[in-house]
């Protein structure tokens, strides 16, 4: 009798402690990623404040342990993506179509990062911006507007060894850009999981090829 008491009692009060433990446990994700910390400020930051893309923490974890010093890297869209990843490159360029978040992320860019204004009316001009600077990418980061011609836009402005990385790729209207990738010879690693201040899955697809400059 008593062990089948005390099964009943584990069934029943399993997932409220275990959702008390993921809220205040040290250990927990939600607090070491910065999850708690994200939702006070209203905006993506790790556990010391720091910022952070409003990717999954999967990716960004990833990011982290692979982007190095020499790389350049292109972002499509802008914010606290820009500055992490002025910290862990040589050069950043971010093209930003709203012009009042362009003013705000302009106020406080690192000295290696370039951020470009261009606004979107559903032509190629915002994504054919990567093709108007006078350099090659080892990285292009695609998360703003018109993502599929982004990618499209971006592939002669990839070094030999460059890889782009989709973000919310698990969204059905980007399948056109999965297609055009493996036609060019990319393969796809596909990560996803919880996202700074967000209760929802979220993927992000890294496109590689043999030789790449992140280790795949």
């Amino acid at each position: 009798m008593v062990p089948t008491i005390g099964r009943t009692l584990k069934r029943r009060f399993a997932v409220p402690y275990g959702c008390y433990k993921l809220v205040t446990g040290r250990q927990s994700m939600l607090r070491q990623s910065g999850w708690f910390q994200s939702v006070r400020a209203s905006k993506p930051e790790s556990v010391d404040g720091q910022p952070v893309p409003w990717m999954n923490y999967s990716i960004v974890e990833f990011l982290s342990e692979r982007l190095d010093s020499q790389m350049t890297l292109f972002e499509y869209g802008s914010g606290g993506s820009t500055r992490y990843f002025a910290q862990r490159v040589r050069q950043v360029t971010s093209v930003e179509y709203d012009k009042s978040w362009y003013d705000t992320v302009a106020e406080d860019l690192p000295s290696n990062a370039r951020l470009i204004y261009h606004p979107f009316d559903n032509t190629a001009r915002y994504a054919e911006t990567i093709q108007r600077q006078d350099t090659r990418f080892d990285v292009v980061v695609v998360d703003g507007q018109d993502r599929v011609r982004c990618v499209e836009q971006s592939l002669p402005c990839l070094t030999e060894a460059g890889i782009v990385l989709l973000d919310d790729s698990d969204r059905e209207c980007y399948r056109p850009a999965f297609k055009l990738l493996s036609q060019r010879g990319f393969r796809a690693l596909r990560i996803a999981g919880l996202k700074p201040a967000s209760c929802c899955r979220h993927e992000s697809t890294v496109f590689y090829r043999p030789e790449n400059c992140v280790g795949l």
